[in-house]
């Protein structure tokens, strides 16, 4: 289909990796170009990059949730928290969030309070969990638009001391969801902190990133990781590898990795696009050759036995679109 237009346009906010970026320009001849934000084009203004926090990378997945939690007991009171977890996997997000609710919401001595308060669109809490489906499985895209509004706005306790929410999310919160902190206060202290407890591919990292340091706001994250999640189960020297380098340098290892894991899995798709493209340029010759209506009977009277022949070709893998016109031919 594509081969059918002389140009196609297309925007996105990540591209992902140079694996997609190399396979992009392979397979499509897509020539990119990188639109600066807009803040990088303004004169005297500069775009504030989110800053690393750290990255720790924890013996027992038992420790990584303690750290958590730590970390957003540590900052809930200056600025927001997002804390982008596993989701199901390892029972993760539900792990943190009742942990948080106990040692935070649930904890006479911090700020948070223990019950929800009600709003127009239902009890609002202090710790709130963002996520496509519910427990029961029910859609919750009607609340997430309330859930991240309420993310970034300061609240107070009876004795008004400031405090911010604390939001827990799986991959569904962690693009497409605007975290906009206007704070003050919370911008002074460095911004939305951001706390991942994995690290995807570079593509869902750009947009983790980008749910703090909005527009022309600060912001910061945290990456908290398990040995005894992947990468790592399987490949004991690379916790203490990493730990040997900076937080950036770390990240941008894990991101390698998982980048060469895509090259794999794209080369096997490449092939089947291939064989996809090859299928189709055969079956536009064939019909111009042997036209009939879209409602006529297959296969039909006048070209049963080739029609048969198509089909039958259509249902081998070949390797090469040379092999593929060879045995057409015969």
């Amino acid at each position: 289909m594509y081969n059918k237009y002389a140009c196609i346009f297309g925007l996105t906010g990540s591209v992902g990796g140079e694996a997609e970026r190399a396979y992009i320009k392979k397979t499509y001849q897509a020539v990119p170009y990188e639109v600066p934000q807009f803040l990088h084009t303004c004169d005297n203004t500069e775009k504030e990059e989110a800053i690393n926090r750290g990255v720790a990378i924890l013996k027992r997945s038992s420790e990584m949730v303690d750290e958590v939690v730590k970390a957003a007991k540590s900052s809930y009171t200056k600025c927001p928290v997002l804390i982008i977890t596993r989701g199901s996997e390892g029972d993760e997000l539900n792990t943190v969030y009742q942990r948080l609710i106990k040692d935070i919401a649930n904890n006479a001595e911090e700020r948070m309070p223990e019950q929800p308060w009600p709003a127009s669109r239902g009890d609002v809490h202090a710790v709130q969990l963002l996520q496509e489906r519910n427990a029961q499985g029910e859609l919750m895209i009607d609340e997430c638009n309330a859930i991240v509004e309420h993310a970034t706005k300061r609240c107070y306790t009876e004795r008004r001391e400031p405090y911010f929410r604390i939001t827990v999310t799986d991959m569904f919160g962690g693009r497409g969801h605007d975290f906009d902190c206007m704070d003050e206060g919370a911008n002074a202290a460095g911004g939305m902190l951001v706390i991942a407890t994995s690290i995807p591919d570079a593509r869902e990292w750009t947009q983790w990133k980008g749910r703090t340091a909005r527009q022309d706001r600060p912001g910061q994250f945290l990456v908290l990781l398990s040995e005894e999640e992947e990468p790592f189960s399987t490949e004991p020297g690379l916790a203490p590898l990493l730990r040997g380098m900076s937080a950036d340098a770390a990240i941008n290892e894990l991101l390698r990795r998982k980048d060469a894991s895509i090259t794999q899995t794209l080369a096997a798709f490449e092939g089947q696009q291939a064989r996809g493209a090859w299928q189709n340029e055969m079956c536009e010759k064939y019909y111009a050759e042997k036209p009939r209506g879209h409602d006529a009977a297959w296969p039909s009277e006048d070209h049963r036995r080739t029609d048969i022949k198509l089909r039958d070709m259509l249902r081998v893998p070949y390797a090469t679109g040379q092999k593929l016109r060879d045995a057409a031919s015969e």
